[in-house]
C-alpha cells in the first residue's frame, strides 16, 4: 500500500483490500475518502456512490430530460396545428373578402347599368 501527501491514493490487488485499506486510514484519520471509481467511504462506515451509482443517477437524469422534451414537443405540435388552423382560416377569410369586393363591384356597375338604361 502507498500513501502519498495524505490523499487517498492507493495501489492495491483487490478490491477488499482496497476496502479495508481505506476504512483503516479513514480511522486513522478523521477523514472522508473517495476511490478512484468514486465510491465514497465516510468513518462512520457507510459507503456510497461509485460508478454503478453515477450510472443510474445519470440514467435517471436522461429519462427526466427525455421526458420533458417529449412534453415540450407535444406542446410544440399543439401549437403547431393551432397556427396551421389559424393560417387556413385567414386564408379562407381573405378568399371571401376577395368574392365579396368582387360582388360589390358587380353591383355597382349593375346599378350603373340599370339607372343608364331607359325603360
Amino acid at each position: 500500500m502507498q500513501f502519498e501527501n495524505d490523499s487517498s491514493l492507493c495501489t492495491l490487488c483487490g478490491y477488499n483490500e482496497t476496502l479495508e485499506a481505506l476504512y483503516l486510514w479513514m480511522m486513522m484519520f478523521s477523514f472522508q475518502s473517495v476511490s478512484l471509481d468514486g465510491t465514497l467511504f465516510q468513518k462512520s462506515g457507510v459507503i456510497s456512490g461509485g460508478a454503478s451509482d453515477l450510472k443510474m443517477k445519470a440514467r435517471r437524469w436522461d429519462e427526466k430530460m427525455l421526458n420533458q422534451l417529449k412534453a415540450k414537443k407535444e406542446k410544440l405540435s399543439e401549437e403547431l396545428k393551432e397556427q396551421m388552423k389559424q393560417k387556413r382560416k385567414e386564408s379562407e377569410l381573405n378568399t371571401i373578402r376577395s368574392q365579396i369586393k368582387g360582388l360589390e363591384t358587380r353591383l355597382k356597375y349593375s346599378i350603373t347599368d340599370r339607372d343608364n338604361t331607359v325603360c
